[in-house]
This record gives C-alpha cells, sequence and structure tokens, in this order.
C-alpha cells in the first residue's frame, strides 16, 4: 500500500469531483461545494445516493490518481461514506446503502450524535414539568461596548 503524502486528499477529491461531474447534474452538485470544491466525504456521499461507481483510494493512490489508469471494472459505489459523525450531523445522512451512516442512527434514522433536547422541553412533553419558582433576571441593557451589563435599581424605578 501507497503511503499518505501530503496533497493526496486533494488529488483523491479532485478525481472523486471529476467522475461525480461526468455522470450528476451540476444543480445536484453545486449545493455541496465549499470554496469551489466538494469534501472527499461529501463525493463518497453521494456516489452512495445516487449510485456512482469510484475509485477506491488505495487504487487511485497507486495509480498515482490517474482515474485512466484504474480500471473501471475494479471501480465500486461506495458502502461507506467515511464522513466524520460530527458531518453526518451538520450534512445529513446518506439515503443510500450506508455503512457509516447506519452504525450512527436509532431505529428511526435519526443521527445518535443530535444533542438530547432540552430537559424542560422533555419534562413538559411527559407532563411532569417541575413546579419550582421563576427566578427573574435583572433587566439588562446594551452600554454601548457591546456588553450588557444590569440595570441599577435606582434606573428601574425612576424608569417605572
Amino acid at each position: 500500500m501507497a503511503t499518505f503524502q501530503k496533497g493526496d486528499s486533494n488529488r483523491c477529491r479532485n478525481a472523486y469531483e471529476k467522475v461525480l461531474h461526468a455522470q450528476l447534474a451540476r444543480a445536484l452538485l453545486d449545493p455541496h461545494k465549499k470554496n469551489k470544491h466538494i469534501s472527499v466525504g461529501r463525493c463518497r456521499m453521494l456516489a452512495v445516493n445516487h449510485a456512482v461507481a469510484l475509485p477506491s483510494y488505495e487504487e487511485l493512490s497507486a495509480a498515482g490518481f490517474d482515474l485512466d489508469a484504474v480500471p473501471r471494472e475494479r471501480w465500486a459505489v461506495p458502502d461507506d461514506c467515511l464522513r466524520f459523525v460530527k458531518k453526518i450531523a451538520e450534512e445529513g445522512l446518506c439515503t443510500g446503502p450506508c455503512r457509516r451512516c447506519a452504525s450512527v442512527t436509532s431505529a428511526d434514522r435519526t443521527p445518535r450524535c443530535e444533542p438530547p433536547p432540552p430537559a424542560a422541553a422533555t419534562a413538559a412533553a411527559e407532563g411532569t414539568a417541575s413546579r419550582s419558582r421563576t427566578i427573574r433576571q435583572p433587566a439588562r441593557y446594551a452600554n454601548g461596548d457591546g456588553v450588557s451589563v444590569s440595570t441599577p435599581a435606582a434606573d428601574r424605578t425612576a424608569s417605572s
């Protein structure tokens, strides 16, 4: 196996983008671009979602990232997007069969990495909201320096 060299992920991304641009509409790809490119993880996600065959990173690397040097019969639709869990939560799950997305989702296909709902919302939904007293916070105003400070008691009584 070839060792990873600086810039390999960019070369892999460029090769994957070339394949996707040849097989998918520009209107489908453009929303996924960030700084003119689609990340390797998103390229793989799009390949999973639209059943586009890609060469493996290892074979592409061994071929010097030349798509023509990897025989088409060796290409396959990825079965794993290889995205980080945080990215899956931000970007959404793959719609095609993906091992990574399946491993980070619950039975209802919601990402497990989403933060739990606030305790108050959960308690209210269950009908067990606490009956504790609401604590009033002092009134606040901007002091012109971008800082929010408490209104002095004298100001509150004078303005009432």
